[in-house]
């Protein structure tokens, strides 16, 4: 009947008559009565019918949990799909759609070598029977094949596949021959030309779950030892120290090397910022070398996806100054690429956040194989932002072993001819993907002594190694041990600790009139300024300063040094391994993608029931605007002007404690709606914690005196720390003495008095918010301060009297 229909359909599309008699079987014109069967259907029907009119009711009730088991089941799916899509980064969703894309494309093109006019209804079935079978075959071969750790003849083998390899990428695999290939795989070092299953068989070393297997056995999977280190720590192979907190790294990912450990060493004179400085006469356009070949051509120096572990430099022809080599696979480490274009010239490639195809300005990587005295030209070609604090007067930062061994030096800035600009010309790298605008950051720079081992970042680095030895050290400190409590207040996504610090008295006696601060640092892992503000805080809070000691006795402080680890030990900017902003899923965030931002929640819930938190306050860095500044929360409310006022005490006090560093000018209060779910507004609105911010340090340095715009070195973020400690110690010390809390609010009044009017133009024009007022205009400007802070008052006397009655 099936092949008689489609003869039927194919006559009518040839245009050929059928015989009068002969109807399809399935026709739509055909009756009930026209059918063969007529009569019987008919009489199964009019059975039906009777029994539902006899079980009307019982037909009714099945009825109604048939809908409620459907409802249910919708509901289910519909969670289901909206949980995928929160849980799914967006670059794997978007790879996704697009093979879904492939497979529909390739499902309309089944069956296309039949020739029968199948309908639309009947080609769907065939497509989802064929994809169905399909399906079933591959899933049956992906479950009965055994996943097993790759051995080192299976990768021996590979490696004898790809003996050519080195014609085929020069200079990027790093393998001269065979032999040498096969001698680097023997410790695991070569990368390049792993698969991909080896590489994830590489990367289980470094997941959480690798370690605990490692523990339990004593070695790792491939037979490596796990060597036990005092304090619970452990050390594999490649140098990576770890223990039960972390550093762990997502099963798709992983280093190479152990964390570089730098020493702490503060310039001893102010580093000015570049716009400061004159301009060298000696340039790479016009210095003379010994090296007089002529380069052609562009060298890939460094691939951090394919160049092996201990890489050679490129080999280059006599005449020519030798290659430099790059490192960045290290805990926090980010560079992507590095080609050589000229002969002293490198173009640089960030990695982009891992699962995302943006953010990209963190950059922290190892230079090696430098000679002294040639100046080095570097441009970064990928970067996002439209602007940065490198077009007015912000160096990059520089470390160099051997300096810090022979001169006791630190970071330092270094660079100069330095320019911030529209990628324009360099976009040939084919990393780059065309459809996004770049922004280029370059510079120049030459090197004190040859063979050194010297390292570039964005910012002074602190890694998550970082942070868990400092808090070792400091809790088995037997003079700060006493203040201080660490607990685990949950762990990431990759299992690594996300800790929570107590700094108080722990007497019971005192506990009941203390408040509650609130402090975290590093939503944002290329803020790294950020951490090293938290440490200055942490240090002040558990000194013996007499400032400390109050604070200990009338408070309780809970901190979260670090709200996304993940981020920070894989290289990212901005995101976590969810390829979200942490700081943009405060309002309603999910434990399973966002644990650290759901705890610290949970966490302030719960301290609330026993102490008023009076004070929250999220570290951040800065990558536009020069100083420290505060970001806050507006009432928006125009007839009260306590609160107004209210809302600047803190930050204000923050400018009295450091008038160099802290700018009250830039501190803003308005919420955009682009932050409505940030921590600070989230805090302020769903806790109703009326002194809510943003503090933000600059990753340049200060420009509140004319006479010394220089950067911030880590002793700089360190005093910013402590000021927030002393200006809590104020807060609280203006609240309780009224005649204390008068003087402040006049002097934040004529502040505000003096901001307003220049920001209307209604000041001198010889005054400026960074200048002094000369003589001249001193009694004008007393004039307009006295007039609007009189009206200040008597709007604020008027507004008291009107809540009064």
């Amino acid at each position: 009947m099936m092949l008689q229909e489609m003869q039927y359909d194919l006559d009518l599309d040839l245009g050929e008559p059928s015989p009068p008699n002969m109807k399809p079987p399935y026709s739509r014109g055909y009756t009930t009565q026209e059918t063969p069967y007529g009569d019987e259907i008919k009489r199964l029907s009019d059975e039906k019918r009777r029994q539902m009119e006899e079980n009307g009711v019982m037909l009714e009730l099945e009825e109604e949990g048939w809908r409620e088991t459907l409802r249910e089941q919708l509901n289910q799916e519909i969670d289901i799909r909206v949980r995928e899509a929160l849980d799914t980064p967006p670059l794997e969703r978007v790879k996704r759609n697009s093979e879904k894309a492939k497979k529909r494309q390739s499902l309309n093109n089944i069956n296309k070598h039949i020739t029968f006019d199948l309908t639309e209804k009947e080609h769907e079935y065939l497509r989802a029977k064929q994809w169905r079978e399909i399906r079933k075959r591959r899933m049956k071969k992906q479950f009965s094949e055994p996943v097993l750790r790759t051995s080192k003849t299976d990768i021996e083998a590979e490696l004898r596949k790809m003996e050519n390899t080195e014609s085929i990428f020069p200079g990027v695999c790093g393998l001269t021959t065979v032999s040498t290939g096969l001698k680097t795989v023997q410790k695991l070092k070569n990368f390049a030309c792993l698969s991909q299953k080896q590489k994830l068989n590489y990367y289980y070393y470094f997941t959480k779950e690798g370690l605990q297997a490692a523990m339990k056995n004593g070695r790792f999977s491939d037979g490596s030892p796990l060597t036990a280190l005092p304090g619970g720590k452990y050390v594999d192979q490649y140098g990576v120290v770890r223990n039960e907190d972390g550093p762990f790294w997502p099963d798709d990912y992983g280093p190479m090397f152990a964390a570089p450990q730098h020493k702490v060493l503060i310039p001893p004179r102010h580093e000015l910022l570049w716009t400061q400085l004159p301009t060298p006469k000696k340039s790479y356009d016009n210095q003379t070398t010994s090296f007089l070949g002529n380069w052609r051509g562009v060298q890939i120096a460094y691939d951090s996806e394919r160049s092996s572990k201990d890489y050679s430099p490129i080999p280059v022809s006599e005449g020519l100054c030798p290659s430099l080599t790059f490192e960045s696979r290290f805990e926090s480490g980010n560079l992507r690429q590095a080609r050589r274009v000229g002969h002293y010239e490198y173009e640089l490639v960030l990695k982009t956040d891992l699962y995302t195809k943006r953010h990209t300005q963190w950059f922290y990587f190892r230079i090696q194989n430098m000679v002294a005295g040639v100046i080095y030209k570097f441009r970064i070609v990928n970067l996002l932002k439209k602007d940065s604090l490198y077009n007015h007067g912000m160096r990059p930062l520089f470390y160099s072993e051997k300096q810090a061994e022979v001169n006791q030096l630190g970071w330092i800035r270094t660079g100069f001819n330095i320019s911030y600009s529209r990628n324009d010309k360099h976009l040939q790298c084919p990393l780059l993907p065309r459809d996004i605008w770049y922004y280029q950051l370059e510079w120049q720079m030459d090197f004190a002594h040859s063979d050194d081992t010297c390292y570039m970042a964005h910012c002074y680095p602190y890694t998550f190694t970082d942070l868990r030895d400092y808090i070792e050290t400091i809790v088995n400190d037997p003079n700060k041990q006493q203040v201080i409590q660490r607990d685990v207040l949950c762990e990431s996504r990759a299992g690594n600790t996300c800790f929570l610090l107590t700094v108080t008295n722990f007497a019971k006696s005192e506990d009941r009139e203390k408040k509650a601060i609130i402090a975290t640092a590093r939503v944002h892992p290329g803020e790294s300024n950020s951490s090293w503000m938290m440490k200055g805080l942490i240090d002040f809070l558990t000194s013996n300063s007499h400032v400390a000691q109050e604070l200990r006795k009338r408070f309780v402080f809970k901190i979260v040094p670090m709200l996304n680890p993940d981020g920070v030990i894989v290289g990212n900017y901005r995101c976590s391994l969810g390829a979200r902003d942490l700081n943009r899923n405060y309002r309603h965030p999910r434990k399973e993608s966002f644990p650290t931002v759901w705890h610290t929640k949970a966490m302030m819930d719960e301290l609330q029931h026993r102490y008023q938190i009076v004070l929250y306050c999220d570290l951040h860095g800065h990558s536009r605007k020069s100083n420290v500044f505060m970001y806050g929360c507006n009432s928006g409310n125009p007839n009260s002007v306590r609160e107004f006022v209210n809302e600047r005490l803190f930050p204000y006090l923050m400018s009295q404690r450091a008038p160099d560093k802290f700018s009250f000018n830039s501190c803003k209060f308005h919420i955009r709606r682009c932050k409505e779910a940030t921590g600070r507004v989230v805090m302020w609105r769903q806790m109703r914690i009326m002194n809510s911010f943003t503090m933000e340090a600059t990753f340049s340095g200060t420009n509140n005196t004319l006479s010394c715009r220089r950067h911030f070195n880590q002793r700089d973020f360190q005093d910013m720390g402590r000021v927030f400690c002393e200006a809590i110690l104020d807060y609280d010390d203006m609240e309780r003495n009224t005649a204390r809390q008068s003087e402040v609010i006049l002097s934040l009044t004529r502040t505000l008095t003096t901001q307003l009017l220049d920001e209307n133009r209604m000041l001198p024009a010889e005054t400026t918010s960074q200048s002094t007022v000369s003589k001249a205009n001193q009694g004008n400007l007393k004039l307009w301060c006295l007039y609007s802070y009189m009206y200040l008052l008597l709007v604020s006397f008027h507004c008291s009297i009107k809540n009064s009655l």
